[in-house]
């Protein structure tokens, strides 16, 4: 499992990569991790969002929409 620094340098990373950049597309690999909404539901409220910033909260990674945040963890296997 990654530890606080590698999920900090993946956030700066992502960070510089893909803020300002428009989601044109989804892909949920685990559906039941989709708990307010369906899963098409949710996939249709994120595509063509902006991605405003990508930061951590301890390990998890928080990626910043305009009205919408989205929570993601790298796991075991750090993906």
């Amino acid at each position: 499992m990654p530890e606080l620094p590698e999920v900090r340098t993946v956030a700066n990373f992502l960070d510089k990569k893909v803020s300002n950049l428009n989601i044109v597309k989804g892909e949920c690999f685990f559906s039941k991790m989709i708990w307010r909404n369906s899963l098409n539901e949710f996939m249709q409220s994120i595509i063509n969002q902006k991605i405003i910033k990508v930061f951590n909260y301890g390990k998890y990674l928080l990626f910043q929409l305009p009205n919408k945040m989205i929570i993601s963890h790298l796991r075991m296997e750090g993906k």
